[in-house]
């Protein structure tokens, strides 16, 4: 993610890659989706978005790495669904998004701040 806040796209795609390749989890695929958004390779972003939501449907849910997945491609409605789908069946990996320092936009969304406050987290400022 660091890479592409610099757009350091293509570097990004591929310590994104490597990384998944690495560790084939759903964060990791997530990151990737990310990369290829911002590089503007927008058919590959929702390919991997769309194996993402697949895995969601049919097996444990992955809320929370769609959801960051959306947010890259700028799908912010759907993304904070997938948050709030995340707080309903208590995913754990949501504490951890919560601490990412990405997507600030979505901070500001009152959806946001409902699901920060059913975490018992401090508003961030």
């Amino acid at each position: 993610m660091l890479h592409t806040s610099i757009s350091q796209f293509e570097l990004a795609i591929q310590e994104a890659r490597k990384a998944f390749d690495h560790e084939r989890s759903s964060f990791n695929q997530s990151v990737l989706g990310c990369a290829y958004a911002a590089a503007g390779r927008t058919e590959d972003a929702e390919r991997i978005l769309d194996h993402l939501v697949e895995r969601t449907l049919n097996g444990p849910a992955l809320p929370v790495w769609t959801a960051l997945l959306e947010f890259g491609l700028n799908k912010q409605d759907e993304a904070l669904s997938e948050l709030e789908k995340a707080l309903m069946v208590k995913d754990r990996d949501l504490l951890e998004f919560a601490s990412y320092p990405w997507f600030k936009t979505y901070r500001m969304d009152p959806r946001w701040n409902r699901i920060e406050a059913s975490l018992g987290l401090p508003k961030l400022q």
